[in-house]
């Protein structure tokens, strides 16, 4: 096992990822920097970490080696282009691959002319494992020194650096700087970035793509979008620049640090309300302060896919905006604060991001400082589809890099290719996701594993042929679950198992994250677009949905890729088919008794459908409890917990203002205590409410209710018409809505579904149920 160490206060601090304890070791080195101070940036010449003799003797064989590969391979001098941008001029080219530049920003005063140098670095160097500092009395751990520096290509030392994570904003390169003592040309973004970063009393070390890589050049934009990880896994530390003060920044930031001290030790069943924050010393609600919070948030910044990485990547990352310094830990405590005590509506009291069905910067922060607590305590262990759903709600201006921009974070690496289509692209990291699944259920069986080959068509076929091989060359010993050596078809169907079933959720979790508003033109309809934020919270791609609904999850599965036609074959069961469909759910719940209103409309329309179509539910459910249930999908809150009975009543209060009947369904049930629209004010129903707010929101937005041919009710992918089929998987824990082409017999995927009824494996007992296999396109 793997620990990694991190300084702090003159103590290592070991992280081990798979026992998630802390051990610490004493430390000789002393750091030059505040550690506290995690918007420091590295100044050139400073030793920010004494090296012991071991890692120093490491340090100086890398380099030795280096500088004698250097010598046999000299760097070959590209010819410049006539048309080349004078900023072509500054560049020599990268000796390696592994190589990069480094920016040293020359001291000067704010309004002096900005100028710096480059230079070549390579981050290919790693402190090795040293056997003298492993942990005492065990022999699983190993120790192993975090490589927190690049080392320079001309002298061998460690070059410490300053990553730097921002946005481009206007694209034209029309601010100067002096760069090699040649005119440079940047974006206006940076050039201010630069005046508040350079220091007057020393060079900075910095790294910045746009001055480090050679904009110009395809094929080296190429290679250092691959080495992108590495570089922000090598920076002493990292800052965002967020911009320049304006909108009442500074204040924001005052606000967040009264936050986080009233605030901490608050839970959500004592959450203050607004009349608590003059006591608290809290801004009241609807103050400009926290409205300066919300714009703060909504900066350029939080919405850029690029970051993501760039933070999660990152030993320690902190905020500057103007001479305002953030830390991290500053921003993830107040979104804890906000979204704990359900205060998330101050920041945005219009509702203009709900009503676009945008993210909030909040939520984006909350998502990225999960990705990098998951990456501190499982690094390399992200798979490239998690990667790619976290990152879908950003924004890139080529969407080829809504998979180059997010691989880095996952051991599954594509090769940058910005030749390509982006159709191209996208059905290439969905086969990569798939034989990366195949590989790792043959890998995980086998001890040493071996090296996973993504090239090849994943093919039931193709991966039962590596199984026979390993039982022929007698490795099927060195499996932790060893198979019987028995060379009939039973090896075959035991490996079968073993391999598919580590591919099952994979394949699954792929087809969940299918939310297409209409029909791709180019895509297979089963290869999500990642180009397109989701409009919906997924059913079933989180895994612990999968503990919530087993539509048919108990079923072995059979699948495999065509890998000419790119057609999806698996094993599957058309139900049920679309009888009617509503327009898009208004999801503001709270908005359900006003009349007129997109949720009023949205629920009053559903209980027409429901009474015209659903007359002979076929569930065991009360047409009441089934609608209720559909309007959460059956769940909670939490989105991993199924939904608690005691919504029952407020839905019932909700419905029959909205409706106007009192009860709203025939076989509503009397409930003791009786409800009224008041009582949600009081903490007990109101909690309640605010949760069941979350749950409906989460369930209906991006979604049309709708009934079926068989009486049932569900809530359905936005594309979904009249006609399509509602299908099962063997084995998926959630059903999908397929559409049939009409002059093959074959499927396009629309969406994964909801519907109430099935979604506890009740299909695989219907009369004449058997699985067939299903192409989709």
């Amino acid at each position: 096992m793997d620990f990694f160490a991190e300084e702090v206060d003159g103590s290592v601090w070991l992280w081990s990822d798979e026992r998630g304890q802390y051990y610490t070791r004493a430390w000789d080195g002393k750091l030059a920097t505040d550690p506290q101070d995690e918007a420091n940036i590295v100044k050139a010449g400073h030793v920010y970490r004494k090296l012991d003799p071991f890692e120093d003797e490491a340090l100086q064989r890398f380099a030795s080696e280096r500088l004698a590969e250097d010598a046999l391979h000299p760097r070959e001098t590209k010819a410049t282009l006539l048309e080349a941008s004078s900023n072509d001029l500054v560049y020599e080219p990268l000796a390696n691959t592994l190589d990069m530049r480094i920016v040293q920003l020359s001291p000067g005063k704010f309004d002096e002319e900005i100028d710096c140098i480059l230079h070549h670095c390579s981050v290919g160097f790693e402190y090795p494992i040293d056997p003298a500092k492993q942990v005492a009395r065990s022999k699983y751990l190993t120790f192993r020194t975090p490589t927190l520096h690049a080392v320079s290509s001309t002298t061998g030392a460690p070059m410490w650096y300053t990553a730097l994570s921002y946005v481009w904003g206007d694209p034209s390169f029309i601010r100067s700087i002096r760069c090699n003592g040649k005119p440079f040309k940047t974006t206006p973004n940076l050039y201010t970035a630069l005046k508040y970063l350079k220091r007057t009393d020393a060079v900075v070390n910095l790294w910045i793509d746009q001055i480090c890589i050679n904009q110009n050049d395809l094929e080296e934009k190429t290679q250092q979008v691959i080495l992108m990880s590495k570089i922000y896994q090598r920076a002493w530390n990292t800052t965002v620049w967020l911009g320049e003060e304006a909108e009442n920044s500074s204040d924001a930031h005052n606000t967040i640090q009264a936050v986080n001290e009233v605030l901490q030790y608050h839970t959500s069943e004592e959450a203050p309300t607004t009349e608590d924050f003059e006591r608290l010393f809290l801004p009241p609600s609807g103050s400009p302060a926290w409205i300066d919070v919300g714009k703060l948030l909504g900066r350029p910044w939080f919405e850029r896919l690029w970051i993501i990485q760039e933070a999660v990547l990152s030993h320690r990352v902190g905020f500057i905006c103007g001479r305002r310094r953030i830390t991290w830990e500053e921003l993830s405590m107040f979104a804890i604060c906000i979204v704990d005590n359900n205060l998330e509506g101050l920041l945005d009291p219009e509702n203009t991001l709900e009503q676009e069905a945008h993210e909030s910067g909040l939520t984006r922060f909350r998502m990225i400082d999960g990705m990098l607590d998951f990456h501190r305590s499982h690094p390399r262990q992200s798979s490239l589809l998690a990667a790619l759903v976290e990152g879908r709600g950003s924004r890139a201006t080529d969407p080829r890099d809504k998979v180059y921009g997010i691989m880095g974070m996952s051991a599954t690496l594509l090769h940058p290719d910005y030749t390509l289509p982006v159709t191209k692209v996208y059905t290439e990291a969905a086969l990569t996701i798939l034989n990366a699944a195949v590989s790792n259920g043959i890998m995980g069986m086998t001890t040493p594993p071996t090296h996973p080959d993504y090239s090849s068509p994943v093919t039931k076929e193709a991966a039962l042929k590596i199984v026979d091989a390993a039982v022929s060359n007698g490795i099927m010993g060195m499996t932790a679950t060893p198979l019987h050596p028995d060379y009939t078809t039973k090896v075959y169907t035991e490996a079968e198992l073993k391999i598919f079933d580590t591919t099952l959720k994979t394949l699954i979790e792929l087809l969940c994250c299918v939310d297409h508003e209409g029909l791709p033109t180019q895509l297979p309809s089963w290869v999500p677009d990642w180009s397109v934020p989701r409009q919906t919270v997924s059913l079933g791609y989180h895994g612990s949905s999968q503990g919530i609904y087993q539509a048919a999850q108990d079923s072995r599965i059979s699948w495999d890729c065509q890998p000419n036609t790119l057609a999806l074959n698996i094993s599957g069961f058309c139900y049920d088919t679309i009888s009617s469909i509503s327009p898009m759910a208004g999801f503001v719940l709270t908005d359900l008794v006003v009349k007129e209103s997109p949720t009023h409309c949205f629920i009053v329309e559903c209980t027409r459908q429901v009474s015209e179509y659903c007359q002979k539910q076929p569930s065991q459910s009360s047409l009441f409890e089934a609608f209720w249930q559909t309007l959460v999908v059956g769940k909670d809150h939490s989105n991993v917990q199924r939904a608690p009975s005691d919504y029952a009543a407020i839905f019932a209060l909700l419905i029959d203002t909205a409706t106007g009947h009192s009860p709203s369904f025939h076989d509503q049930p009397t409930f003791k205590r009786k409800l009224t629209l008041a009582n949600l004010e009081v903490r007990r129903p109101g909690l309640l409410y605010r949760q069941m707010q979350i749950a409906f929101k989460t369930a209906v937005r991006g979604r049309r209710f709708g009934t079926t041919r068989k009486g049932c009710m569900g809530l359905y992918p936005r594309g979904t018409r009249i006609g399509d089929r509602v299908c099962v998987f063997a084995g998926g824990h959630v059903p999908f809505v397929l559409r049939q082409d009409d002059e093959r017999d074959s499927y396009q995927l629309i969406g994964e579904c909801y519907q109430h009824g099935i979604m506890d494996g009740q299909v695989l007992s219907t009369p004449g149920f058997a699985f067939h296999g299903i192409e989709v396109k």
